[in-house]
């Protein structure tokens, strides 16, 4: 420490250099820290979102019963559409990717959504980009955010 404050006193401007160092060091951990928070928060916000499509999808499967001549069932069979359930899940996902705030798109864009719908479960897939701010000094325009969710439906006894 001590030498540290002997070249501060004998070198003109090092002063400046050391106090210009530390304030790029702290801007980039700043940085690291709002941008990631920003992207962490989105994040958590997309898996919801499609979370929710997956199950609104998973919803829409219906039990098709076949019955005796007295009522009695004898034959259950789980059928799912897979317009309809594509058609939910998409609805849901927008309505509750409405509130991200995707509208501004110079922060955040939503890039893609993928429902697969197969027998009896559906997988909900989206994408987004994050525009950084304070990370653009060390080069990171965008962080790109994938997630994807699964819901089955099961027909029990």
């Amino acid at each position: 420490m001590c030498g540290i404050i002997r070249k501060i006193k004998r070198e003109d401007g090092f002063a400046l250099v050391l106090v210009a160092g530390v304030i790029a060091v702290f801007l980039l951990l700043l940085g690291f820290g709002l941008d990631m928070g920003r992207t962490w928060l989105y994040s958590g916000g997309l898996q919801n979102a499609i979370d929710a499509a997956a199950l609104a999808g998973a919803a829409a499967a219906y039990v098709r019963m076949e019955v005796d001549g007295l009522g009695n069932v004898y034959s259950q069979e789980l059928l799912l559409d897979p317009f309809v359930a594509e058609t939910e899940s998409k609805n849901v996902f927008y309505a509750n990717a409405a509130r991200l705030n995707l509208d501004d798109k110079k922060s955040t864009q939503l890039e893609s959504v993928e429902v697969k719908v197969d027998q009896n479960r559906v997988t909900v897939t989206a994408k987004m980009r994050v525009k950084m701010y304070l990370l653009q000094l060390a080069g990171y325009q965008y962080m790109t955010i994938t997630k994807s969710s699964t819901a089955e439906c099961i027909l029990s006894n």
